[in-house]
């Protein structure tokens, strides 16, 4: 996905974690983005929660924060 969100955006596609609360076997993370397409800025947050079961990664799931952003990058 992410090298699909730089080639789309001409390398400005940036994410960073803002903040993040962990468990025994869940992880939460809200990710900040942003990127620049066909001459608008599109900047969005979502939360990411990470199911974890003998030590590795066995269930993701993304909400994003704002759909018609995440439509607008998708489209635009």
């Amino acid at each position: 996905m992410l090298k699909r969100a730089l080639a789309a955006t001409d390398g400005t596609f940036s994410l960073r974690v803002a903040s993040v609360v962990e468990t025994q076997s869940h992880c939460a993370a809200v990710i900040e983005w942003s990127a620049d397409k066909n001459g608008r800025t599109i900047q969005r947050q979502e939360m990411a929660v990470f199911g974890f079961k003998g030590g590795r990664i066995a269930e993701a799931s993304f909400f994003a924060s704002d759909i018609t952003n995440d439509q607008a990058f998708r489209e635009g």
